[in-house]
């Protein structure tokens, strides 16, 4: 199978990826999963698309990975956190910011992340100006709640960079 797909599947890889030395790399994950599901009995009838179907699913894991890397660097706080770590703090946040409440992560992330005024992001949520005041007051109590269980031990994440709790820990802008 490798032999008849591998310089297909890298060349699948070099376009999603825009790295030959990356896609190489995908090719080899792309086919070490292909292998592990064959050894568990997968059963396939289409090899060429069940193969690009592995190779996709790695490349979004690489992308992924290095915008995990990127965002890390541009949020470094300066106090000199690993990637390791920088990776389960983004992973922690993201977990606290998925369960939110859809009106308070849009609040929330229109405020911290684009830099939103109050009336704006009432505009946007068809809110008044206290709507929003409580809708931010109340997702980033409910952040730090879930980062702080993170730190106790609830999920594995270790804490935020300073300049990220001080957001998430403050009352109201």
């Amino acid at each position: 199978m490798y032999e008849r797909y591998a310089t297909r599947i890298h060349k699948f890889c070099v376009r999603r990826l825009g790295d030959r030395d990356e896609a190489a790399d995908a090719v080899q994950d792309t086919f070490l999963r292909a292998w592990l599901a064959l050894r568990d009995g997968a059963e396939i009838r289409h090899p060429l698309s069940w193969l690009l179907t592995i190779a996709d699913n790695v490349c979004v894991s690489r992308f992924r990975a290095r915008e995990a890397r990127v965002a890390t660097t541009e949020l470094s706080d300066g106090t000199g956190v690993d990637f390791p770590e920088a990776v389960g703090e983004m992973a922690g946040l993201t977990a606290a910011l998925r369960e939110l409440p859809d009106r308070q992560r849009q609040a929330l992330l229109r405020r911290e992340l684009q830099g939103y005024s109050y009336d704006e992001i009432g505009a946007e949520l068809g809110a008044s100006r206290a709507s929003v005041a409580a809708l931010l007051h109340r997702a980033r109590l409910a952040v730090a709640d879930r980062l702080r269980d993170a730190r106790r031990g609830v999920a594995a994440v270790v804490p935020i960079p300073a300049f990220l709790r001080a957001t998430f820990e403050s009352g109201p802008a």
